[in-house]
């Protein structure tokens, strides 16, 4: 009878774990950077929400999103940095921007239903800290992301780019985000 019993929890508790509707890289927080890899092709490392990972831009599949400096003609100076698909596409929304955290955190949070009226763009540009975007996928799906930090410099006589974001990705396609 005991014995039973603790073949019929594992099988519950077994069942329950297969049938979970679970994706864990649907939130999180992430940090891109435009540093370059490799020796020729180079590449930099990106993000792709679907598979929840950092990938390289020669991996197939590629990052969904990836963060680049836009520079003076010279080079000599870091004038933005913005997110950049290479899914050719308009893929990027500007919903709000906002002087402090808290603000841009609580809009984030209650920024639960993506709004197509606005109209995408090709890339992010301009990007700075307590701004909150919507990222629309080559699979149409999507993702809302709120900016933390931008580094934008001349790094090793190369510009530069960095951005930490917070991101929510909906799996499914629909315009309603978890909460």
């Amino acid at each position: 009878m005991k014995h039973s019993q603790v073949i019929l929890i594992f099988l519950l508790l077994l069942s329950t774990a297969c049938n979970k509707d679970d994706h864990p890289g649907d939130t999180g927080e992430i940090t891109l950077t435009s540093e370059l890899y490799g020796s020729g092709p180079y590449y930099v490392m990106g993000y792709n929400f679907a598979l929840g990972k950092m990938v390289s831009t020669l991996d197939a599949p590629g990052p969904d999103i990836v963060v680049l400096p836009e520079s003076s003609p010279d080079n000599s100076v870091v004038e933005s940095a913005y997110l950049s698909s290479d899914n050719l596409k308009d893929s990027f929304t500007h919903n709000k921007s906002f002087d402090d955290l808290a603000s841009a955190e609580a809009f984030f949070n209650s920024y639960l239903e993506v709004d197509d009226a606005g109209g995408y763009t090709g890339i992010a540009s301009d990007l700075a800290p307590y701004q909150v975007w919507t990222y629309r996928t080559n699979e149409n799906k999507y993702v809302k992301m709120l900016i933390l930090k931008v580094t934008k410099e001349i790094r090793n006589d190369t510009p530069y780019a960095e951005t930490t974001l917070r991101y929510v990705y909906q799996p499914d396609g629909s315009r309603t985000f978890p909460q």
